[in-house]
């Protein structure tokens, strides 16, 4: 779960952090296909949903990583998330992706658009932290009432990150257990 690649014993598969961490498909309101746009789609003026960013209703959002520190030996575990920017930030945001100087831009005011783990409130405040070369921003939680704060502030066992990813149906934990 910590492994900037792992290769599957039982099937072959290779797994990274972005595509083997759990993630919901789409924001918790998109109607439309759940199969990603081209990336520069982003810039038409409809409604529209990539691999990495989503217009949707008037909100702009764009995917990031929420890192959980391990207690068992202080790495990180990162769960895939939805987070809200304002319109201006989110031009702003993709200008400095496409540029490669994300992390220029400094920590962003954001909030957790994604339900993790499932039955958390949504909609909770925290902030964006963009990195250049087109990394995923982490996000970080800033908000008391959310189960995950407490867990950003301190760190979470390796038995209940299990649990998160199994609650998300995250494929990846089927070949992280055998």
């Amino acid at each position: 779960m910590t492994a900037q690649n792992f290769v599957c014993r039982c099937c072959g598969k290779s797994w990274s952090p972005q595509f083997g961490s759990p993630a919901p498909e789409a924001p918790f309101h998109w109607t439309g296909p759940t199969c990603p746009a081209p990336a520069k789609a982003i810039h038409a003026n409809t409604d529209v949903l990539t691999e990495l960013y989503c217009k949707c209703s008037g909100d702009f959002l764009v995917r990031a990583y929420l890192p959980l520190e391990l207690k068992e030996n202080a790495k990180f575990v990162f769960l895939s998330a939805w987070c809200s920017l304002s319109e201006a930030n989110f031009t702003r945001f993709i200008r400095a992706q496409n540029n490669g100087t994300a992390a220029s831009l400094g920590d962003m005011f954001s909030y957790l658009f994604s339900e993790i783990p499932v039955g958390a409130p949504l909609l909770k405040r925290g902030r964006l932290v963009p990195y250049d070369n087109g990394a995923l921003p982490l996000f970080w939680l800033e908000d008391d009432e959310h189960p995950l704060d407490k867990v950003q502030k301190k760190q979470i066992s390796a038995d209940a990150v299990v649990k998160l990813y199994r609650d998300l149906k995250a494929e990846v934990i089927d070949h992280l257990l055998i």
